[in-house]
């Protein structure tokens, strides 16, 4: 007999919340995810990633639907990997963002739809693509290529050590920030500084599928552990951060789950308050 479900969408956040370390989906993860949906259910991933370094792990864990990439400024159809919505930034914007990150000196990535372009091949870069499964386009003049190839790109990171983030990021939302939504998020000892179209975010990923699925928002449940996941938290009828999420993530939360990513967090937090007690 199906199980009464107390939310009916869940969305999770992949790196640092339902992947572990490793980049791996543990088998109760899967497990879990698995039989929610088989009560009902609808699962899905929202993720800063394109969609080339997410679909793989949707349909490994064996998800059908949408996943949410780019901090929301796409939403792919996992089995024909095709995108049901997408928002590039304007390629007059992505060029002054460019500019403005090459000005400061450091690791960049421009992001298309497929492909994406470094300024750099280095210990971070190998270890960026293994993580992805994707390799890079290396371009040493990012902004002259983009003017020359008239990108309009999804989103545009610095790859960072711990240590220079802060003041990266402030930098950034200093000279974008009203007109951009500029985030963080991270793997390990390296941190991401994002700066994307401000229309989206994982919180209009989440209202996108709600209302995609028919399911009120009062009806979702959103897990994070990164301050680009705070939208979603907000969004959502209850924001769960995991147990080693960012402190501000864990402010913005109605709920902190007691277990990390390497505990089966996912898992834990939908046999608590993904069915009711009946």
């Amino acid at each position: 007999m199906p199980q009464k479900l107390n939310y009916k969408l869940i969305i999770t956040d992949f790196d640092g919340t339902l992947a572990r370390s490793d980049g791996t989906v543990s088998a109760i993860c899967k497990q879990e995810i698995n039989r929610y949906v088989e009560n009902g259910g609808k699962f899905a991933i929202s993720t800063g990633r394109m969609p080339m370094g997410i679909l793989s792990y949707a349909r490994k864990i064996g998800l059908k639907g949408l996943v949410s990439c780019f901090q929301g400024a796409a939403i792919m159809d996992i089995e024909t990997g095709k995108p049901v919505m997408e928002g590039s930034m304007s390629h007059e914007l992505g060029l002054e963002i460019c500019e403005k990150m090459e000005e400061l000196g450091v690791h960049i990535h421009v992001y298309g739809l497929v492909d994406y372009y470094s300024n750099r091949i280095n210990e971070t870069e190998l270890y960026y693509q293994r993580v992805v499964g994707r390799q890079c386009i290396y371009v040493e003049n990012l902004t002259e290529y983009m003017r020359k190839k008239h990108i309009c790109p999804y989103k545009l990171i610095c790859l960072l050590q711990a240590s220079e983030s802060e003041k990266i990021y402030t930098e950034l939302s200093r000279v974008f920030g009203e007109r951009c939504y500029v985030t963080t998020s991270g793997a390990n000892e390296y941190v991401f500084v994002e700066v994307c179209n401000k229309t989206y975010s994982k919180g209009t990923a989440l209202a996108f599928l709600a209302k995609h699925y028919g399911i009120r928002l009062q009806e979702t449940i959103a897990v994070g552990d990164q301050r680009n996941d705070i939208p979603m938290i907000e969004t959502a009828g209850l924001g769960i951060a995991v147990n080693n999420a960012h402190p501000l993530l864990k402010e913005a939360a109605s709920v902190t789950s007691p277990y990390t990513n390497e505990e089966n967090a996912v898992a834990e937090i939908i046999k608590q308050y993904g069915y009711t007690e009946e």
